[in-house]
């Protein structure tokens, strides 16, 4: 941009540009805010330069230096610029968390985060300096980036060009960096690392705000070198204090941590993927150490799960990064009845050669049990149904309990919690009492704190992210067991048992048929697939990318192998276990009717039946014709057409009808009753048909009018978690509303209105064809004669 470079000089910065834009884009996505700072200066101050080949030089060499991240996108689904601008999912809906998510770095930068020792402990003195540096280094930073927009500002207004200096770049660059947080999830995320952002422009404003100060007179010349002094001497002493600190410890800790496991004789370990990755890099994968689920690298997972002498794998845990903290892990081994010697290298802490109880157990079937709760008791009998997709639910507070009675004593070894699909709903901790009468309590586990996932695996611990918690009890004869929640969790958070296993110790323990070992492990050889690709992205980390993960999975494959191997041992604990997994790694909802669908896309017969069946007897209020054709396919694809379907169609409508709602809707028959009495709740019950396909989730406004009164009965189509989005094009449903009349309602007749709209936008759908009274967006369907409550029979005189 400046004249006094002749073309020799202005084809040499072309080349630099675009060849440092380039690398600097590939290494790092904030270089972007420069790169558009830079292309939007040139545009504004000298357009003309668009006419010359200087410009399109630079971005050939922009693309040519940043090529591996191009291949990188082409071939990669993690890191991607999609990734990076979504963070993989949708962006924070309200202004207010977004402008959260901005301040927290900023914040954080001017506060500690602008220099790598931050974790160690200063002197309070010198801690205490950075409200000084903020005041006289930052804070003015921020302030030259307000400033020079005002200045913008009135050079716009004067008619001349914005930008015209290298600091009006800089400044570009900072704003772009807000914009950036704003818009998308670039640094948004939450992360600590993400104060970077701001690293490359805040401290060269900061430097321009002590420039201006030593400019404007002598005494402030003294005053900016002062700020100097104290900016590079705070900065100083914090790095004298950190290398002060590090100064006792090892050059590498990790080193003595690997001597000790290699002459421990220990060749695998599952740790925190920051534990995990460095013991597996320093020793040149002679120890293979896996993070717990196989999110850095799950082929190392693969490898240290196949490890078929527990003598040889380890749990290892670190003081410092915790992840889970040494005492808790001890706590936890005690809580399963483990065993186990431990080394503390350091601050590394390795439990090995893991001894399990060698008492043998047999599992207690559920038959004749019974169930209490102080919350949900209705539902408590969820948690032994052997239904892992049904559970029961309590809120996360501080003594909510579910009790169990056995219908008989039983020598009580070992209590088995699966929580899965929804492994969120953990508990925090728990106690568990146990009780011969119900009336005196002994209280026998106190566990404040769970590791929720720990269990045995191939005569080792290993911890996965289902959620199940394993309680090991002294034998002893027990009839009543109770589990108390321990903690409180944030508000609405609930935790919940999707089935309960309770054992008994035995002569020797329960072995599974081979049939249903040999099916289990075709269904979990297949659900692998779904981490396969192990240079990939995880799904729960990246969202964007689950359709591709899910794709790798026989969905159909891996629920008839666990169908068949629940057939041939029904109480067997890791049939259900691996079956929650699975049903929330392929997406699995709350809504049966969505299961539906997601299984009918698999191919998944057996499990299309299963929540048909759930369907029917969860929402009786609510038909639709799809779970019908669902469930014949599946008979078909089963061998069993000859089979009577048991569905509950409803019976034709009383009164059909045609009301055509867009080209979405098509209201075809009506139950209404003709009269009822103040009080009394009626049942509507409407049957509808979809056109076509719907995007939205409508919902009915039903309006009552009569003599003095009018009621309202707005109610959604469909179900809340099933609405009309989900209906498929020619579906039919029926749909029965309860409307309650106001005891005070006087006798007469009613008038009943029903139209379509939705409540997030106030839109309706225009009546476009129907054989109702109507108005443009509403019909009169039809009234309902409120009568007068018989008045009570007067008694008879009694004779004297």
């Amino acid at each position: 941009m400046d004249d006094r470079v002749g073309r020799r000089g202005q084809a040499v910065a072309w080349v630099a540009l675009g060849v440092t834009a380039g690398l600097g884009w590939w290494a790092s996505q904030m270089m972007g805010m420069f790169v558009i700072a830079a292309a939007a200066a040139v545009l504004v101050a000298r357009p003309r330069l668009w006419r010359t080949a200087g410009p399109y030089g630079a971005v050939a060499l922009f693309f040519v230096a940043s090529a591996p991240f191009w291949v990188w996108n082409i071939r990669h689904e993690w890191a991607t610029f999609w990734h990076l601008a979504t963070w993989g999912g949708p962006l924070p809906s309200g202004i207010g968390d977004r402008l959260g998510r901005l301040l927290w770095p900023l914040l954080a930068t001017f506060h500690d985060h602008f220099w790598d020792g931050r974790a160690v402990r200063l002197p309070e003195a010198v801690d205490r300096m950075w409200w000084l540096v903020l005041w006289i280094f930052y804070g003015p930073a921020l302030a030259v980036a307000v400033v020079q927009v005002g200045a913008w500002v009135t050079r716009l207004a004067r008619g001349t060009r914005p930008w015209r200096e290298p600091l009006d770049l800089v400044v570009l660059a900072f704003w772009l960096t807000v914009v950036a947080h704003l818009a998308t999830w670039f640094g948004t995320s939450g992360v600590l690392r993400y104060s970077m952002t701001f690293y490359a422009t805040v401290p060269v404003l900061g430097a321009v705000a002590l420039g201006r100060l030593a400019r404007w007179s002598s005494a402030g010349a003294g005053l900016s070198a002062a700020f100097v002094a104290l900016l590079l001497g705070y900065n100083a002493l914090a790095n004298v204090a950190f290398v002060a600190d590090s100064a006792a410890m090892p050059y590498r800790p990790v080193d003595a941590a690997i001597q000790r496991m290699e002459a421990l004789g220990l060749k695998a370990c599952y740790a925190d993927s920051r534990i995990a990755q460095v013991l597996t890099f320093e020793s040149q994968e002679r120890i293979e150490c896996a993070d717990f689920h196989g999110l850095r690298n799950y082929a190392f997972l693969r490898a240290v799960d196949a490890v078929e002498d527990p003598s040889t794998v380890a749990l290892v845990t670190h003081q410092g990064l915790r992840g889970p903290a040494p005492d808790h892990l001890a706590r936890m081994l005690d809580l399963i009845g483990a065993r186990s010697e431990q080394e503390v290298v350091g601050q590394y802490v390795i439990f090995h050669h893991f001894v399990p109880p060698d008492l043998p157990l047999r599992a207690i079937p559920p038959a004749g049990w019974r169930a209490s709760a102080s919350f949900g008791a209705t539902t408590a009998d969820r948690a032994f149904d052997r239904r892992v997709w049904t559970w029961w639910q309590a809120p996360k507070r501080d003594g909510e309990w579910y009790q169990l009675d056995l219908g008989a004593t039983r020598a009580v070894a070992q209590l088995d919690l699966l929580v899965a699909p929804e492994s969120a709903a953990a508990p925090l901790g728990i106690s568990v009492e146990t009780s011969l009468d119900a009336r005196e309590w002994q209280r026998v586990v106190d566990m404040p704190g769970l590791i929720a996932g720990l269990h045995w695996w191939k005569g080792h611990l290993r911890i996965d992210d289902s959620g199940r918690v394993l309680v090991r009890l002294a034998p002893r004869p027990v009839r009543y067991l109770r589990i108390v929640h321990l903690g409180t969790g944030e508000p609405g958070a609930q935790w919940g048992i999707g089935e309960l296993f309770a054992y008994e110790a035995a002569d020797r323990p329960d072995v599974p048929p081979p049939a249903a070992v040999a099916a289990l492990a075709e269904a979990r050889g297949e659900l692998d697939h779904f981490m396969d690709d192990p240079g990939g992205p995880n799904p729960r980390r990246a969202p964007v990318t689950y359709a591709h993960r899910r794709a790798q999975v026989d969905w159909a494959r891996v629920f008839a192998a666990v169908g068949r191997a629940s057939a041939a041992a029904p109480d067997w604990e890791e049939v259900h276990h691996l079956y929650g997994i699975a049903l929330n790694a392929s997406g699995w909802a709350t809504d049966p009717d969505e299961m539906v669908l997601r299984a009918r896309r698999d191919g998944s017969w057996s499990e299309v039946v299963r929540w048909v069946e759930l369907a029917e007897s969860s929402r009786p209020e609510f038909w639709r014709s799809g779970r019908e054709e669902a469930l014949a396919e599946a008979r078909r694809h089963l061998g069993e057409a000859g089979v009577t379907t048991p569905m509950g169609r409803p019976s034709p409508p009383s009164r059909r009808v045609s009301a055509r709602f867009g080209r979405e809707l098509e209201l075809r028959g009506i139950d209404l009753p003709a009269k009822a009495r103040p009080g009394q709740a009626i049942e509507v019950r409407y049957y509808w048909r979809a056109l076509s396909h719907l995007s939205e989730d409508y919902w009915a406004f039903v309006h009552v009018q009569g003599p003095g009164l009018e009621l309202n009965q707005d109610h959604v189509l469909g179900t809340s978690t099933f609405g009309t989005s989900r209906w498929e094009a020619g579906e039919e449903t029926a749909q029965s509303v309860p409307l309650q009349i106001p005891r005070d309602a006087p006798p007469g007749q009613y008038r009943i209105k029903l139209g379509v709209w939705l409540p997030e936008t106030g839109k309706r759908l225009r009546v476009t064809e129907t054989d109702f009274t109507h108005v443009p967006r509403s019909v009169d369907i039809g009234t309902v004669a409120v009568v007068a409550p018989d008045r009570p029979a007067e008694p008879k005189p009694v004779a004297r």
